[in-house]
């Protein structure tokens, strides 16, 4: 699984649009969620990045881009 897929995407935002319906469903009277944080950790176990060959050739070297 690759975070650049459009799949992985796709199935990341349905599973937290998902969550983000459910809390409320059990917590809304209580309140005991405060806070939703996303995206803490890449999740990639043994590597400090994705190395598919759609991720290599994004990091890729090219020409030094400045804005």
């Amino acid at each position: 699984m690759t975070p650049l897929s459009d799949a992985n995407r796709d199935a990341d935002a349905r599973a937290l649009a998902a969550l983000m319906r459910h809390i409320p469903e059990v917590d809304g009277g209580v309140h005991t969620v405060l806070m939703m944080q996303v995206e803490n950790e890449v999740g990639i176990l043994d590597d400090s990045r994705d190395r598919s060959p759609a991720v290599n050739q994004a990091f890729a070297p090219g020409p030094c881009r400045r804005n």
